[in-house]
């Protein structure tokens, strides 16, 4: 799967050069190959993912970064579908993305 995360990182790269984003789906994407292996993507299934977000989890990481690297795993499933149609993406936005907390607004003086 690295050699499909380089392909996916320079194409990004190319359509943005003066944005980072290209470096952060790097890191988020090397580190979903750590968790589930250098495997084909066609072979990665839900329950890896699965895994992937229960591991963040374990580790601390809050809900925003979990959801942000499943948006960059779901973003490298759909360039990949560009070639393959048969693909489909492990991420179930239903089951894998968190909650986030929601703030409640501040307290409002009298005067105002």
């Amino acid at each position: 799967m690295l050699v499909e995360i380089e392909r996916f990182v320079n194409w990004v790269r190319r359509r943005n050069p003066d944005a980072r984003t290209w470096k952060d789906y790097g890191y988020d994407l090397r580190f979903f190959v750590e968790v589930v292996g250098d495997r084909a993507p066609k072979e990665v299934t839900f329950q890896d993912v699965d895994r992937f977000v229960t591991l963040q989890r374990e580790r601390g990481f809050k809900a925003t970064t979990i959801n942000r690297r499943l948006a960059a795993v779901m973003s490298l499933y759909i360039f990949l579908s560009d070639e393959d149609a048969d693909l489909v993406c492990p991420v179930l936005p239903h089951r894998h993305h968190l909650r986030e907390p929601q703030r409640l607004p501040r307290p409002v003086g009298e005067e105002d």
